[in-house]
């Protein structure tokens, strides 16, 4: 951090805020991701006995990532304390990577909400990373992905065959861009710095030189921004064209 603030020559340093802006959204594509498609993937495990049981173990299933996470939270936070920020975001980026992965592939409910259940424990973004915009665009970007590309080999046969991986599993496709945008975010947490650091040191040094309400009026911004953008989409589309590739639709 010092060598950073040494060669910053007082500039913003907007390519560890990309960084860092992308490492959210790495974390937070996991959380909904899987919420287009999750009544599926129940209906395809045959655990539900009929099928207005569905919806039951499909709460069971959503709620899973959040008990681990709720679980792990404190925990990571005190590991972040004792050996830093950065080693805890690149594990729990890896977790992603490994975890989500292995959700696409599952195939029975409870390896699927074992998976989800120990990428909600391993995953410690939560307590070294404050929340900005790219987690709202996360939040808005992964149920998209979830949608449209859930059942490939159904939607896109001229792409995706029966036979393929994606014919036999075919909810990876989603999990498995998730788990490749992690990887890349894994890779650059290289480049990743402290942003705590970043706020309250001098601009001279590189740093923000924010107080604690222009670090609260950044994020409220922020916040603004996004629901700014989605009222405007709900105006200039529709609110069920909007909202529609997150939606289970009749036909």
């Amino acid at each position: 951090m010092e060598w950073r603030k040494a060669n910053s020559n007082g500039r913003i340093p907007y390519k560890e805020f990309f960084f860092v802006g992308i490492t959210t959204l790495a974390s937070a594509l996991p959380i909904t991701c899987l919420f287009p498609f999750m009544y599926f993937m129940v209906r395809d495990f045959h655990i539900a006995k009929i099928e207005e049981d569905i919806g039951f173990y499909a709460g069971f299933l959503a709620a899973s990532y959040m008990v681990g996470r709720a679980c792990g939270a404190i925990f990571w936070g005190i590991v972040a304390d004792y050996i830093g920020r950065k080693p805890v975001i690149v594990f729990s980026i890896l977790s992603v990577v490994v975890l989500n992965t292995l959700f696409g592939l599952s195939t029975t409910y409870h390896m699927a909400i074992a998976t989800r259940l120990v990428l909600g424990a391993l995953n410690g973004l939560l307590a070294p990373i404050k929340v900005n915009t790219a987690w709202g665009f996360g939040l808005i970007v992964g149920p998209a992905l979830g949608g449209y590309l859930a059942q490939p080999a159904e939607k896109y046969p001229r792409i995706f065959s029966e036979s393929s991986v994606f014919g036999r599993f075919p909810y990876l496709l989603p999990c498995l861009s998730v788990s490749t945008l992690s990887a890349v975010v894994l890779i650059s947490c290289t480049w990743l710095p402290v942003l705590s650091l970043w706020a309250v040191s001098n601009r001279k040094y590189g740093g923000l030189s924010f107080s604690t309400e222009d670090i609260g009026e950044v994020i409220s911004v922020a916040g603004d921004q996004l629901v700014f953008v989605m009222l405007n989409l709900v105006e200039l589309l529709g609110l069920i064209s909007t909202f529609k590739p997150f939606l289970v639709l009749p036909a």
